[in-house]
């Protein structure tokens, strides 16, 4: 198991879980999220702050007074910056990455270390991973999930979101974080949007097979599908990139004049572009 999960975990950690709906569930902490106690190192040891966290981030502590037995942060892509998480061995296919930016929680699960995970996603960080590895995660709408005790990257896009091997443990993590019960079923009248431009893009037979397959379970369960056109759809992701890289800069410029040589060279370059 050591090998299979190689560089996942940051610190282990020993937090008796509680009564609750989660009661058993082992769960790891992506280390940009406060842990009381544990110093949240975001991927760059030296760079943001080294000391213990004085206490849980809101959504750390929903999940444990939920019954959540907390183990372990797990490691993630310095600053939450990347898409590779380097130094974590993807454990379904060890000669791929394990993604990123929430890597270490992604190898995490696949592995069996944990039943579920904390990631942060800006722009694909969750879901990523899961992706990669297996896996099942998702970034909530904004504003269901707190984000306090959570280091920032860019503020206008960064979600707390819950990583878990199946729907079932998914869905019962965000009821959690959400503070309100999630049920997992379609409203009547559903009408779902499928963008023309994502349809016609460059995808693997396997991958356009799936999404296919999620249409005709939708229609299934009485939804309706329709199909819509995105023209900005190229734009939006390198506008994205943009809006990260500016709000990026902004919150870390002075860490980054006193302290560069703590950043890997990848993270060092995307952040120096957000000064222009």
């Amino acid at each position: 198991m050591e090998s299979s999960s190689r560089g996942a975990v940051v610190t282990w950690v020993d937090r008796a879980a509680g009564p609750g709906p989660l009661r058993g569930l082992r769960l790891g902490v992506k280390d940009v999220i406060a842990v009381e106690g544990v110093p949240r190192l975001c991927g760059a040891p030296g760079f943001v702050d080294d000391t213990p966290q004085p206490r849980d981030a809101t959504c750390v502590a929903r999940l444990v007074a939920d019954g959540a037995l907390l183990v372990a942060t797990t490691t993630t892509h310095q600053l939450s910056y990347g898409v590779t998480t380097p130094g974590v061995s993807n454990p379904v296919a060890p000669d791929r990455i394990a993604g990123g930016s929430s890597g270490g929680s992604a190898a995490a699960l696949a592995t069996g270390l944990v039943d579920g995970a904390l990631g942060t996603d800006t722009a694909g960080s969750v879901r990523i991973p899961a992706a990669c590895c297996g896996l099942t995660a998702l970034k909530p709408t904004e504003g269901i999930v707190p984000r306090d005790g959570v280091q920032p990257l860019s503020p206008t896009l960064d979600t707390v979101g819950p990583m878990a091997r199946d729907v079932a443990t998914l869905t019962a993590m965000l009821s959690s974080l959400a503070a309100a019960e999630i049920r997992p079923r379609l409203p009547a009248g559903l009408r779902v949007g499928v963008v023309e431009e994502a349809w016609e893009s460059r995808l693997h037979d396997e991958v356009r097979t799936a999404w296919a397959g999620v249409l005709d379970v939708l229609r299934g369960q009485g939804a309706r599908t329709a199909a819509v056109s995105i023209p900005q759809w190229d734009e939006s992701h390198r506008a994205a990139g943009r809006i990260i890289a500016r709000e990026a800069w902004k919150l870390h410029r002075d860490r980054l004049r006193r302290h560069a040589e703590a950043l890997d060279p990848d993270v060092r370059v995307v952040l120096e572009s957000g000064a222009s």
